[in-house]
């Protein structure tokens, strides 16, 4: 009997040391933003796309590369590895033939379960157009799997 209790205790003690979930790798998945009203009147059009990104976990942080060359840090749950929290980040200035846009992340949440990473996100679009400007805020959401 004691020895079935060491051999619980040891397996649970290596789960503990580095069992936790695998946020590292590349991951291939589609971002969908929601459509939204901006604040001058025009409309915001839902959009979707498909992105591929490496994410590196560091400690309590998971980072990964944005397609607008700013990254993204996720703050695990100090309880639970395997959801954390989206931290705000702006991605540069973008210059379009009629307008000049900013992308912003506001915050969210994230999960990962197997070979899946959810992510939930709060947005916020400034748009600069002929002099005027207009804020979108829409949410954005990912599904990504792990590219094997």
């Amino acid at each position: 009997m004691l020895r079935i209790a060491l051999v619980a205790l040891a397996a649970l003690a290596l789960g503990a040391c580095g069992g936790g979930p695998d946020w590292n790798g590349n991951f291939s998945g589609t971002l969908a933003l929601a459509g939204a009203t901006c604040s001058d009147g025009s409309a915001f059009p839902s959009q979707s796309q498909s992105d591929t990104g490496t994410f590196t976990r560091n400690g309590s942080t998971v980072s990964f590369g944005l397609s607008c060359g700013a990254t993204e840090t996720i703050t695990l749950d100090s309880n639970n590895d395997s959801i954390g929290t989206v931290n705000a980040v702006s991605c540069p200035q973008q210059q379009g033939s009629d307008a000049t846009t900013t992308l912003s992340i506001t915050g969210g949440s994230a999960s990962i379960a197997g070979d899946q990473i959810s992510i939930s996100e709060q947005v916020s679009v400034l748009v600069v157009a002929s002099g005027a400007s207009g804020t979108c805020n829409t949410t954005g959401t990912f599904t990504l799997n792990r590219v094997k």
